[in-house]
């Protein structure tokens, strides 16, 4: 896939058609209650709501809470957080400021930095050992071709059939690798030794990547709080795939405070910039797997985007085997010409929580 400009994906020549990535967990800076707490509550029910890490947590980290209107903030300092991912924690005695608070189940949880005790040891170090992943090389081949007679006759203004007929195997041929780079699931078959790479859709959903359901009519309040699910964790300038729906929506939303910018060049499409409140940056284009195909397939697809993280995503080809095109491929004696053009190529995804899948968009307001 060849990707230019300012805000490329990395790209990776592979000398294997299985290659690795090390899935480590991001730095945690948000979590949730798992269930309600008292005033006085001491231990303290947790879980990791959208995947970010809390298996980072040391005893001293300052932890605060804060109710949506601000009317209620209250710090608290974790005193024992066992090691691996987390279900509860041990506070000190509650309050370490003003009040101690009441708070429901699902109230978002900040770590806001660290208290230590004077002339106390090092702390813990804050680390995990990388879990590892694996994806595939798919290879995928796209013929073209055809008699000596029909291939260099002038049935067409402008240019021969054979001329035809390689652009329109070249647009298959980028359609396919960029299907396969989104919703391929992962396979091997070693009789024949057939291998599938596994795209950025099912990944998200296997791996535990952000995932949000809208199941409905989208608000330009949701997206908003859809895009900070997004950029949760990775980089400040993330891409996004989205349908003509989500597009029109966008359109709609730029009488508000979304500020769209001018449009540019990427991946040979033309794109839009936007500049969320949060400081963060997100370029948009319209993906045609995510648009108005009949029936269920729109349902399901033209309903969906998908944002990801550039810093986190690797094209891995392998050697040179990237869209060559091989010549006169038919078989021997053929009074013609078949030629092909050939792709071996894999997605290597790393942090799975940077990137975010979204479904259910029925409509927008």
């Amino acid at each position: 896939m060849a990707v230019k400009g300012k805000k490329d994906i990395k790209v990776r020549p592979t000398d294997s058609v299985k290659f690795y990535s090390y899935e480590k967990e991001p730095y945690g800076q948000w979590f949730y209650l798992s269930g309600a707490i008292n005033n006085s509550t001491t231990t303290i029910p947790i879980d990791n709501g959208a995947g970010v890490g809390i298996s980072f947590l040391k005893p001293g980290d300052l932890i605060q809470l804060v109710a949506a209107d601000f009317s209620q903030i209250e710090t608290m300092r974790i005193s024992v957080a066992a090691a691996g991912v987390l279900t509860s924690l041990t506070v000190d005695t509650r309050p370490i400021g003003a009040t101690a608070y009441a708070w429901a189940e699902d109230t978002p949880i900040r770590v806001i930095g660290r208290a230590e005790i004077e002339d106390s040891t090092t702390p813990g170090i804050k680390s995990v050992i990388p879990g590892e992943e694996y994806n595939y090389c798919t290879q995928i081949r796209t013929p073209m071709g055809g008699t000596y007679r029909f291939l260099d006759s002038k049935l067409m203004v402008g240019g021969t059939p054979k001329e035809q007929l390689r652009l329109d195997a070249w647009i298959q041929h980028l359609n396919s690798k960029i299907k396969m780079l989104l919703f391929a699931e992962r396979y091997v078959e070693t009789t024949y030794g057939i291998t599938v790479g596994e795209g950025l859709v099912p990944a998200i959903l296997r791996r535990g990547g952000q995932y949000d359901p809208i199941g409905g009519v989208i608000t330009r309040q949701r997206f908003l709080q859809s895009m900070t699910t997004a950029f949760m964790v990775g980089g400040s300038r993330k891409i996004g795939l989205f349908s003509p729906l989500m597009l029109e929506a966008l359109a709609e939303w730029k009488l508000d405070k979304l500020i769209i910018m001018n449009d540019e060049e990427f991946m040979n499409l033309r794109v839009k910039r936007l500049e969320l409140p949060a400081g963060n940056e997100l370029t948009i284009f319209k993906e045609r797997n995510f648009q108005g195909n009949p029936g269920a397939l729109n349902a399901l697809f033209g309903s969906s985007y998908v944002v990801f993280d550039p810093e986190n995503i690797s094209y891995r080809n392998f050697g040179d085997w990237d869209e060559k095109i091989l010549l006169d491929m038919g078989a021997k004696g053929t009074l013609g010409q078949v030629d092909e053009y050939i792709s071996d190529f894999g997605l290597q995804i790393d942090v799975i929580t940077s990137h975010l899948l979204a479904t259910g968009v029925t409509g927008y307001t």
